[in-house]
């Protein structure tokens, strides 16, 4: 008898995602294979709940990098494990939207070089910072050639003078 289905059986719903498809609940005869929700015959492709683009159940969210004088930064946003997409204040974003380019200007590891005077044969070097990402030379913060923090020869800055008997200097 077609309406007479004894071994029918409840299949739980299940919410549809961003990549999965998901179901109505719904019974299932197993003995014909036909399926009723509420009571209703329908087919098989009527429990089908079909893919929900905008339900993303695996959202991870990603801080914030700040850019830097050699490495691109990242601005805070999600990013769904799920389907790829990238989502910043909610809204979807290209991925390369999320990205900041490299910041000349942002150095992170700048160190102080300390001045060494110049000598009447050694060349000295000029108080400066140096950042140690991108060997970028700074003095008073202005970025500098290195051959500028170079101090020349001081013919005047005898470091090394010895007294010789008999010879006046």
């Amino acid at each position: 008898d077609p309406n007479n289905h004894t071994d029918l059986h409840d299949v739980d719903g299940k919410v549809a995602t961003c990549t999965e498809t998901g179901i109505h609940a719904h019974q299932k005869c197993n003995d014909c294979g036909k399926y009723y929700i509420n009571g209703q015959e329908v087919s098989a492709d009527d429990v089908i709940i079909p893919v929900d683009p905008d339900n993303h159940t695996d959202l991870r969210k990603v801080s914030g990098l700040p850019a830097t004088c050699i490495q691109e930064g990242v601005l805070e946003h999600e990013v769904c494990d799920d389907c790829g997409k990238y989502y910043i204040n909610g809204e979807e974003v290209d991925a390369s939207d999320v990205i900041l380019p490299i910041a000349p200007g942002n150095h992170l590891s700048l160190r102080d070089v300390p001045e060494t005077a110049a000598t009447c044969s050694q060349t000295g070097v000029y108080a400066h910072k140096i950042c140690d990402d991108c060997d970028t030379h700074f003095i008073d913060g202005e970025p500098v050639s290195e051959n500028e923090t170079i101090m020349p020869i001081n013919h005047d800055n005898h470091t090394s003078l010895r007294n010789i008997a008999g010879v006046s200097a």
